[in-house]
C-alpha cells in the first residue's frame, strides 16, 4: 500500500509541474496561448501612447470634429496627471433618446492592451463616419464615451496599482461588505463621481491576463450572491462580445468565452459590480490579451481580433426601452428611477429626463415602474419582438396631492396638452399574502406525561424522602482510577501522529503529501490561473 502511495505522490508532482495546462478547465498541451504564468509586462513604450501623446490626441480629434467630437475629463491622478474622456455622437434626435456607453481600461496601470484598442477605435470610428453607414448609425443614435485610461500614474510606473499601492478593482464600496463604504484611492474617488455624473447604459472595462468575458458579479461565494437579477441580459451581451472574437469564442478555458465572476474567482471591491449596483449601468469586463504589455507590433492582430466586438457591443445597446420622464404640467424632464418587472436594478434618468433600461426580445411583455419623489408612480406594459428589439416612450407624471388640499380644485392654467398619449397605466403588481406564523404554546400549558427517562426529574404528588447517597467529593481532591495490581510503566508513544496509531512514519508523510496535491489539483482546476496571477 505504502508503495503505491508513493508512486501516486511521484506522478501527482510531475503532473502538477510539467503539465499545468491539462488542470485548466480542460485545456490541452495542444491548444493556444494563456500560460499558468504569464509572461511580465515589457514596459516597452515603442509605439504606444504616452499620457501625454493621448491627451494630445483626444485634443486634435476634438479640434478637427468639433461636431463629433468632445474632449472632457474625468479628473486628474493623485500625480497630477489628466484623465481624458473624449465623447462622440452626431446630431441630437428628435424622437429618441441617446443610449450612453462607455468603454474605460487601463485601470490596473500594466494592461495595456485595452488602452491602446480604445484610443484605434475612437479613430476607427471618426475616420469612417462620413463613409460607413454602420458607424453613421452608431454615432448618430449613441453617446459613445472612451476612457482609455483610470490609472495613467500606473501607467507610468508600470505597475498593477495606482501611486498610493491600491488596487483599484478592490477599491470600490462592495454590496457584501457594506461596512466598507469608503474608498482609499484618489483616482476610485473621483471616477466614481463621473459615473454618477452621467446616466450610462452600458460598460466595458478592459483589462490583460485572460482571453474571457466576465459578468456579474464578481462578489460572492459558494452560499450564494453569484448572479444577479439581469443575468439573462448580461450572459447575452457577454456571448454577443465573444461570439465575434475568435480567439475568445474558441478557447477552451471558458465556456463559450465567457464566464460568470464569481465563478472564476471572487473578487470583493470590483467597479463592475458597483456599476450595476450602485450607478445604474450593465458593466462587463473585457479580457483580451494574455499579455499584459506585450509588444507594440502584436497590436494589429489584437485590433483585428476586437473589432467586431466593438461595433457590436455598441449596436446591443439599443435592445430595450428608452424614453424621457416628463412633468404633465410644465413637461419639465425629471430625475426618475425606473424598474423592470420584478427584478431591483434600478436605471436612472438624467438632467433632461432620458433613460435607457436594456432589455431581451421575449413573447411576454414588461411591466415598467417610473418613481420620481413627490410624483404618482406610473406603471406601463411594454412589449419587445426580434423585429423591434428596442422602442421609445414618453412618460408624463403627475404630481402628488399635498396632504389637506382639495383634490378637486381647478388647477391655476390650462394644462398645455402633451406632444404624445401617455401610456396606458397598469395596476402595481398584487404583493403575495403573508403566511400566517404559528402561535407556540403558552409556556403554561403542561405536555402529556411521558414515561420517565434516565435523567429525567419525577415531579411526585406527594413528598418522597430522598435516597441516602454519599456525601460529595471534595473540589481540591481528584478521584483515581482503580490501581493496578503491578507496577506502572512510562507510556511508550510511537514515532507517528497519535499515541496508538500504528501507521508507519514514511506512509503518513505520503499520506499528507497527497492530501495537498489533490487539494491543488482541485484548486487549479476551480480556479485556473486565479492563484498564480490576477487578472480583473
Amino acid at each position: 500500500m505504502q508503495k503505491w502511495l508513493l508512486l501516486l505522490t511521484v506522478a501527482l508532482c510531475l503532473l502538477t509541474t510539467t503539465g499545468r495546462n491539462v488542470f485548466k478547465s480542460g485545456r490541452t498541451s495542444k491548444d493556444p496561448p494563456c500560460p499558468s504564468f504569464p509572461k511580465p509586462p515589457t514596459c516597452e513604450m515603442d509605439g504606444f501612447h504616452s499620457n501625454s501623446d493621448l491627451q494630445m490626441l483626444f485634443a486634435r480629434l476634438a479640434s478637427e470634429n468639433p461636431d463629433l467630437c468632445e474632449v472632457t475629463s474625468i479628473g486628474k491622478s493623485k500625480k497630477g496627471i489628466d484623465m481624458p474622456v473624449l465623447r462622440i455622437t452626431g446630431p441630437e434626435l428628435k424622437n429618441d433618446v441617446k443610449p450612453k456607453v462607455k468603454l474605460v481600461g487601463n485601470m490596473h496601470g500594466d494592461e495595456v492592451v485595452g488602452r491602446e484598442l480604445i484610443i484605434e477605435f475612437a479613430l476607427h470610428i471618426i475616420q469612417n463616419y462620413p463613409t460607413d453607414q454602420r458607424i453613421k448609425n452608431l454615432i448618430d443614435r449613441l453617446e459613445i464615451f472612451l476612457a482609455p485610461t483610470l490609472n495613467p500614474d500606473g501607467f507610468a510606473a508600470c505597475t498593477r496599482r495606482n501611486s498610493q499601492a491600491i488596487d483599484m478593482n478592490r477599491d470600490f464600496p462592495d454590496r457584501l461588505r457594506p461596512k466598507e463604504t469608503h474608498s482609499k484611492a484618489h483616482e476610485t474617488r473621483i471616477i466614481m463621481a463621473w459615473i454618477k455624473s452621467t446616466n450610462f447604459a452600458l460598460s466595458g472595462n478592459f483589462h490583460g491576463g485572460e482571453i474571457v468575458v466576465n459578468y456579474p458579479y464578481d462578489a460572492g461565494n459558494k452560499k450564494g450572491g453569484r448572479y444577479s437579477a439581469d443575468t439573462d441580459i448580461f450572459r447575452a451581451v457577454s456571448l454577443d462580445y465573444a461570439s465575434h472574437n475568435l480567439p475568445m469564442r474558441d478557447t477552451k478555458d471558458f465556456a463559450q468565452g465567457i464566464t460568470n465572476g464569481a465563478d472564476w474567482y471572487p473578487v470583493y471591491g470590483g467597479m463592475q459590480d458597483w456599476n450595476y449596483e450602485v450607478a445604474g449601468c450593465m458593466e462587463v469586463t473585457l479580457e483580451v490579451s494574455c499579455d499584459k504589455w506585450p509588444a507594440f507590433s502584436t497590436m494589429q492582430a489584437y485590433w483585428e481580433e476586437n473589432l467586431e466586438s466593438f461595433l457590436s457591443f455598441h449596436e446591443f445597446s439599443l435592445n430595450g426601452v428608452r424614453g424621457r420622464v416628463l412633468d404633465a404640467v410644465t413637461l419639465e424632464p425629471l430625475r426618475a428611477n425606473i424598474t423592470v418587472d420584478d427584478r431591483p436594478f434600478k436605471v436612472f434618468s438624467g438632467t433632461d429626463g432620458d433613460f435607457t433600461r436594456i432589455l431581451l426580445p421575449r413573447a411576454e411583455t414588461y411591466e415598467v415602474h417610473v418613481a420620481c419623489e413627490s410624483y404618482i408612480q406610473q406603471n406601463m406594459t411594454v412589449q419587445l419582438s426580434e423585429e423591434e428589439p428596442g422602442v421609445f416612450v414618453e412618460i408624463f407624471l403627475k404630481k402628488e396631492t399635498p396632504p389637506g388640499s382639495p383634490t378637486s380644485s381647478p388647477p391655476t392654467s390650462p394644462s398645455p396638452p402633451p406632444p404624445s398619449p401617455p401610456p396606458t397605466p397598469t395596476p402595481p403588481l398584487p404583493m403575495p399574502t403573508p403566511t400566517p406564523t404559528p402561535t407556540p404554546p403558552s409556556p403554561s400549558t403542561k405536555e402529556p406525561t411521558s414515561p420517565t427517562k434516565p435523567g429525567a426529574t419525577v415531579i411526585q404528588s406527594s413528598p418522597v424522602p430522598p435516597p441516602v447517597s454519599p456525601p460529595p467529593p471534595s473540589p481540591f481532591t481528584r478521584p483515581s482510577p482503580p490501581r493496578p495490581t503491578k507496577s506502572l510503566v512510562p507510556l511508550q508513544v510511537p514515532p507517528s501522529f497519535e499515541p496508538g496509531s500504528s501507521i508507519p512514519d514514511p506512509l503518513y508523510i505520503s499520506l499528507i503529501v497527497f492530501g495537498v496535491l489533490v487539494l491543488m489539483f482541485y484548486l487549479r482546476r476551480r480556479k485556473g490561473r486565479a492563484l498564480v496571477s490576477l487578472s480583473k
